[in-house]
C-alpha cells in the first residue's frame, strides 16, 4: 500500500514524476509489516492509526531529496526524506518531543483527536508556536517566527520550510491551533501570590474574579495578576 499525507490532492502537473518515483521507491518498504504503536495527546487521549514504519534505503532517500529540490526550488529542505514519519506526526507529536511515527496511515482524520479532546484550541490567525491544519487537504504544519512561513513534512519527502501556499497541498483553508491555555500559580499561599495564563493567542483578553478569602490586587484584566488575602481561609 502506498500511503502519503495528502498525496491524492497533489498537483499532478508538477509532481507526476515524483509520485511515480515514490511508488517505485516505497514498494519494497510498504510490503513490510508496519508496527502499531500507541501515542497520546497532551490530555492523555490515544491517537488512533499510528504506526512505526521501516526506513528507505540511502539511494531512495537521495533520489527523493533530489526530486523535491528540483520541483520546489523556493522551499528549503530541513531534513532528509524519510519513510518513518509524516506531516501529522511531525507537527503534532515529534515537535513536542515525540519519536518518529506515521500518524494516520490508513485514515485522514487521526490527528483530529488533538483538538477534539481540547489539548489544542483553534485560534484565528497565524502566530508563532501554532500548529496548522490544511483543512482542504490532508496535511499538517507548524508556524515559524516569520508570518506565512511554515515547516512541514511532505509525505515521505523532507521536512520543508516554505510559504504557506508554496506546497503540494491545497492551502485554501488553513486552521491554526495552540495548546489550550491553563492558569499557572500556587495551589495555596499565605498573603500574596501571582497567577497568569501564558502563551495567550494574539488579541485574547483575560478577566479574573476571586471568591472567599481571596481578592484581586489591582486590575482584574492584568496578566499576570496579583491576588491577596487578609484572613485565613479558602477561596477560588
Amino acid at each position: 500500500m502506498v500511503n502519503y499525507c495528502g498525496v491524492n490532492n497533489m498537483r499532478l502537473t508538477n509532481l507526476r514524476l515524483i509520485i511515480l518515483l515514490i511508488i517505485s521507491s516505497n514498494l519494497n518498504s510498504s510490503l513490510l509489516a508496519q508496527t502499531s504503536i500507541s501515542i497520546t495527546t497532551p490530555n492523555g487521549s490515544i491517537v488512533p492509526d499510528t504506526y512505526m514504519l521501516p526506513e528507505f534505503s540511502s539511494s531512495q532517500i537521495a533520489s527523493l531529496n533530489y526530486q523535491i529540490a528540483v520541483t520546489y526550488p523556493n522551499a528549503s529542505a530541513q531534513t532528509s526524506s524519510s519513510n518513518t514519519y509524516n506531516c501529522h506526526a511531525y507537527a503534532w507529536h515529534i515537535t513536542e518531543g515525540g519519536s518518529n511515527v506515521w500518524l494516520g496511515y490508513y485514515t485522514a482524520t487521526a490527528e483530529d483527536i488533538y483538538w477534539n479532546d481540547e489539548s489544542y484550541i483553534e485560534i484565528c490567525n497565524d502566530q508563532v508556536g501554532a500548529k496548522v491544519s490544511y483543512s482542504s487537504d490532508n496535511h499538517s504544519a507548524i508556524t515559524t517566527n516569520n508570518l506565512g512561513i511554515f515547516k512541514s513534512k511532505w509525505g515521505a519527502f523532507p521536512v520543508m520550510e516554505h510559504a504557506s501556499n508554496y506546497t503540494p497541498y491545497n492551502s485554501s483553508n488553513l486552521k491554526y491551533y495552540i495548546k489550550k491555555p491553563s492558569i499557572q500559580g500556587p495551589s495555596q499561599f499565605c498573603t500574596t501570590a501571582t497567577y497568569q495564563i501564558p502563551n495567550l493567542p494574539n488579541g485574547a483578553t483575560v478577566t479574573w474574579s476571586a471568591t472567599g478569602s481571596i481578592s484581586i490586587s489591582g486590575s482584574t484584566t492584568a496578566n499576570p495578576v496579583s491576588v491577596s488575602k487578609s484572613i485565613d481561609g479558602t477561596g477560588t
